[in-house]
């Protein structure tokens, strides 16, 4: 689940650091779905975790749903789920600066050149108001 803070033409990213996986490359803020837990509320949680927000749920729109095919291994396929929240209380801040070196504001018509590989075509479908899409990394 990508957690997609907007104010104005703005969005939140944060840059990758000490993962293993896409550090030094800008991404939303995300997590993984536990057990027992929806989307809506895996949002909740891990954006009050990662930048130290709180959302309502009435707060949250859903934008894309992304199928990634082939994304890890050959057989190996994830659903990212992307919500928007344009209202939250709190100042978001780098809550896990183990993870994450930077947390700045973008425009979502200049985005940096060093964005995280799932977000290129990603976010310019949202851009559009296009809900689904899928895309295979490997080919």
């Amino acid at each position: 689940v990508y957690g997609i803070f907007r104010k104005g033409s703005k969005i939140l990213l944060i840059r990758r650091a000490n993962t293993g996986y896409m550090d030094g490359r800008y991404s939303l803020p995300a997590g993984h779905v536990e057990p027992g837990e929806g989307a809506i509320r895996c949002l909740l949680r891990e954006m009050q975790e990662e930048v130290g927000v709180r959302i309502n749920t009435d707060d949250v729109k859903f934008v894309h749903c992304n199928l990634l095919l082939d994304y890890i291994a050959k057989d190996h396929e994830r659903i990212h789920l992307f919500l928007e929240a344009t209202k939250w209380q709190g100042k978001p801040r780098n809550m896990e600066p183990h993870k994450c070196d930077d947390l700045r504001w973008f425009d979502i018509d200049n985005l940096p050149s060093n964005l995280a590989t799932e977000l290129i075509n990603t976010m310019q479908l949202i851009k559009q108001g296009v809900v689904y899409s899928e895309h295979n990394f490997n080919t």
